[in-house]
């Protein structure tokens, strides 16, 4: 899963890496143009300053007016350099002393720049012109020592790399602080979502940005009508419930009069098929009311309800005299409706006190998921039946009253929270009923 506050963060960097990348670029090659432009323009000077220096002797040949050239091209690798050359002579200043140019012929008018080494090692930058005087067609060059420019550029460059990488620091800082910032509402309804899910909190809270202000009234209004939806529903089975008593009651009372005593087996089917009719009917609202998975702002504490059921059932069978273990992990928690918890250890728990003789264990703990254990010291069931216990309507004992819809219910509770349950034989002698409820419902 993609975070926002990667793809940000990731976002910025690269916008403010490339900016100061353009930035150096265009720094570096500003910087360039200019030293190399101004040093062209400075060559360009000498060269006129030496085209002027040139003279014609008697012989027809040319010399230069000592006088009127830079000492700088007497001194012998000075960095600053010139070459003369004419068809029939070749003119170069002292500071070249045994070394030369890259000399290339250019015609009257055309000139170029380029650079390229020169003596002990320097970079010059070399600027080369066709000229015409005395009658005669004259190339010139004229070069310089570039290698403190180089150098104070690659010095500007280091400079500027460890300032840029100071500012992508300082900048990195920065945005972290602005995007955390800026994100601090989803964070707010992070933790309000997860407040909610406990059931700490009914809505999420209308403070937040226009841009999700839409996203957070949606979801309070879907849990608003989720929890009418299942208020509704509960109601309507409730007067189901109720509507269907009296008719039931009445049925059963005209079973059991005397009028139908001269037809026994009538009567005894009439009342075998109106108690099927009432248990089904009571089983099937209670189906009705299990919420299932993903319920949002229902918590089920094991801890604290577990202890008052067995009472309650204590109270129920009080002529077996049942030790109930009760060992329960601490700060066990279940994202769950209590109602559909309830009955779920209510039919399970209800048919161990139904089998056992003496003692219960009751285990709850985490693991992968939440694990529920409960074991009874009965005289338990043949293991080819095990598999047929959460089938509905299944007895394994038809000499204790019931409609054997009890695991069948529990049954239907695990499979809507997405559980798994195993019935085995336990050590102590009677059923082992395992319950694995998966991680999503396991707080």
């Amino acid at each position: 899963m993609k975070s926002i506050r990667n793809q940000l963060n990731v976002s910025l960097m690269s916008s403010v890496t490339a900016l100061v990348f353009a930035l150096w670029w265009i720094a570096n090659t500003y910087i360039t143009n200019i030293n190399q432009n101004m040093m062209l323009g400075r060559l360009q000077h000498d060269s006129e300053a030496i085209l002027a220096s040139l003279q014609q002797n008697k012989d027809g040949t040319l010399s230069l007016k000592e006088l009127q050239v830079g000492h700088i091209y007497q001194r012998v690798f000075s960095g600053h350099y010139f070459v003369i050359k004419t068809e029939n002579q070749f003119i170069r200043s002292h500071s070249l002393w045994d070394e030369n140019l890259k000399l290339t012929q250019l015609t009257t008018g055309q000139s170029s720049a380029e650079n390229m080494h020169g003596p002990n090692g320097q970079q010059l930058l070399q600027w080369s012109a066709g000229f015409e005087r005395f009658g005669e067609k004259i190339t010139l060059y004229v070069a310089e020592d570039i290698s403190e420019l180089l150098s104070a550029i690659r010095q500007f460059n280091l400079y500027f790399t460890l300032i840029s990488l100071l500012a992508l620091v300082l900048s990195l800082v920065f945005q972290q602080y602005i995007v955390k910032k800026a994100l601090q509402p989803l964070i707010t309804i992070k933790n309000e979502l997860k407040l909610l899910a406990e059931g700490e909190i009914n809505k999420l809270s209308n403070h937040t940005p226009k841009e999700i202000y839409p996203l957070v009234e949606e979801i309070n209004h879907l849990l608003q009508l989720l929890n009418k939806q299942l208020q509704r529903s509960r109601k309507t089975t409730g007067n189901l419930a109720h509507s269907l008593k009296q008719p039931l009651t009445l049925l059963m009372n005209l079973a059991e009069s005397s009028q139908l005593d001269k037809k026994p087996e009538l009567k005894q089917a009439f009342i075998s098929y109106l108690n099927k009719i009432h248990h089904l009917t009571d089983s099937e609202l209670k189906r009705a009311k299990i919420m299932g998975a993903g319920v949002h702002g229902h918590i089920f504490k094991p801890q604290e309800e577990i202890p008052v059921l067995v009472d309650v059932l204590q109270q129920v069978y009080p002529n077996k005299k049942i030790k109930v273990q009760l060992d329960i992990e601490p700060n066990c928690r279940l994202k769950s409706d209590r109602n559909d918890m309830l009955e779920l250890f209510g039919n399970v728990l209800d048919n161990a006190f139904k089998w056992s003789k003496s003692l219960i264990i009751c285990k709850i703990f985490k693991d992968q998921g939440l694990i529920i254990k409960i074991e009874d010291d009965g005289n338990g069931c043949d293991k080819t039946l095990l598999d047929s216990l959460s089938l509905r309507g299944t007895r394994i004992d038809t000499s204790t009253p019931g409609t054997g819809l009890g695991l069948s219910i529990v049954k239907d509770i695990v499979e809507l929270y997405h559980g798994n349950i195993n019935y085995s034989l336990s050590p102590l002698g009677g059923l082992l009923v395992t319950i694995d409820l998966p991680n999503h419902s396991d707080l």
